[in-house]
C-alpha cells in the first residue's frame, strides 16, 4: 500500500511505457480486440513481450523512483493479462510499486478516473486525448501539457492530492 505523505508519479502502459508508434491501443475497435481476443494467442503474447520500451518514459520513472517517489502504471489492460504485463515490465526492467489493470466489465476512462482519485498522484503521463479530456473535465484546476507528440503530463495541484 502507498503512504499518502508519498509523492506518486502514475504512467499509462501502451503508448506511454510501451511504445505505440501506430496507436494501436488507443484505437477503441482494434484495441478491445487486442485486449480480449488477441493477447490470448501464444503469436501475440511473443509480439507484446518484443514491444519497444519507450526510454525516455523509462529514465523519468528510474530518477523518479531514486528520489523515492512512488511509481504506479494505470492500464487498460485487462487483469486477466497481468503475468504478461508483468513479465514484459520485469524484462525491461520498469521501475513500478503498484500496477493496475481494467477489470473486464468496467469501462476505460471510469477505471482510470476512479485509480487516479483514489491514488492523488502530483503527475500522470497519458497517451488518450480522450481520457485526459475526462479528467480535466473530472478534476478542477488540473494542468496539461504534451510531452511528446502523443504523450500529455497532467499535474494535479498539490491541494487536490491531498483532499482528493
Amino acid at each position: 500500500m502507498i503512504n499518502v505523505r508519498m509523492k506518486v508519479i502514475a504512467f499509462d502502459l501502451d503508448g506511454v511505457i510501451i511504445q505505440d508508434p501506430l496507436g494501436v491501443t488507443r484505437s477503441g475497435i482494434l484495441g478491445t480486440f487486442l485486449n480480449i481476443w488477441f493477447l490470448k494467442t501464444k503469436f501475440v503474447k511473443r509480439w507484446y513481450l518484443k514491444r519497444a520500451i519507450n526510454s525516455k518514459i523509462a529514465k523519468i520513472a528510474q530518477n523518479r523512483k531514486r528520489r523515492g517517489e512512488k511509481i504506479v502504471i494505470i492500464s487498460a489492460t485487462l487483469e486477466k493479462h497481468r503475468p504478461l504485463v508483468e513479465s514484459w515490465l520485469s524484462l525491461h526492467h520498469f521501475p513500478y510499486d503498484l500496477l493496475y489493470l481494467r477489470p473486464e466489465k468496467e469501462e476505460l476512462a471510469r477505471f482510470k478516473l476512479c485509480v487516479l482519485s483514489k491514488l492523488g498522484p502530483s503527475l500522470y503521463l497519458e497517451d488518450h486525448q480522450g481520457i485526459v479530456k475526462r479528467i480535466k473535465a473530472s478534476f478542477s484546476s488540473v494542468r496539461v501539457k504534451k510531452l511528446e507528440k502523443q504523450i500529455f503530463v497532467v499535474k494535479f495541484p498539490k491541494k487536490e492530492v491531498e483532499n482528493g
